[in-house]
């Protein structure tokens, strides 16, 4: 294990605590064998990159979806 000083991973999280989205809702529409629609409802999580808070998210979280929602704070 590679020794890492405490002191600045705690500094590292206080700088970027407020830009993490805790929770989008995700939608994705599923459908069954006779083409009924059924939503399929997620959440995950990203980071705001911008001022005009533009989330960054894994591709799995948002792959299909048909309606997202911020929970960020």
């Amino acid at each position: 294990m590679i020794p890492v000083n405490q002191d600045l991973i705690v500094s590292a999280v206080e700088k970027v605590s407020k830009s993490v989205v805790k929770y989008v809702h995700v939608c994705k529409d599923r459908y069954d064998q006779l083409f009924r629609v059924f939503p399929v409802e997620g959440v995950g999580s990203g980071v705001i990159i911008d001022e005009r808070c533009h989330v960054l998210t894994n591709n799995h979280v948002v792959d299909e979806a048909q309606r997202l929602k911020d929970y960020a704070n």
